[in-house]
């Protein structure tokens, strides 16, 4: 989801790979890259993450902060990391432990595990400082 606004951002080294067309667009809107698989248990095929790394010199996995989206994206960066990728870093990057959000529909308070999440509870200044914290931590 989200391949036709590829490359249409500001930031040009960085592709995330999310879990969702929203959090695509949130990430769209900070001037970043991204894209998503149909859901979180599928990943993008060996030639599709090949070909995206003759674009984008890092690419980060951004899934969910919950039991599945920390699985699935080690199991993805074990299986794709490394030498397993040719012209790029993969890293996996999580929202951090420890942030809230209230959903508007049920006024239920729940811990932040996407972008949109953050967005939600928060502000697009969060999201965007909790991912330039991350790009500083890994000197990108």
């Amino acid at each position: 989801q989200n391949y036709t606004n590829l490359t249409k951002f500001e930031n040009t080294d960085i592709l995330f790979i999310t879990k969702s067309y929203k959090c695509c667009i949130v990430l769209n809107k900070l001037g970043y890259n991204a894209i998503a698989p149909h859901c979180e248990s599928l990943f993008l095929s060996p030639w599709e993450l090949d070909y995206l790394s003759t674009i984008f010199p890092y690419i980060i996995i951004l899934y969910d902060n919950d039991h599945t989206g920390i699985k699935k994206s080690n199991m993805f960066l074990n299986e794709f990391g490394g030498d397993n990728i040719s012209n790029s870093t993969l890293l996996s990057m999580f929202i951090p432990e420890g942030l809230t959000y209230t959903n508007p529909y049920t006024n239920i308070s729940s811990k932040a595990k996407d972008s949109s999440d953050v967005v939600d509870g928060y502000n697009y200044n969060t999201l965007d400082n909790i991912i330039l914290d991350f790009l500083n931590e890994h000197n990108i």
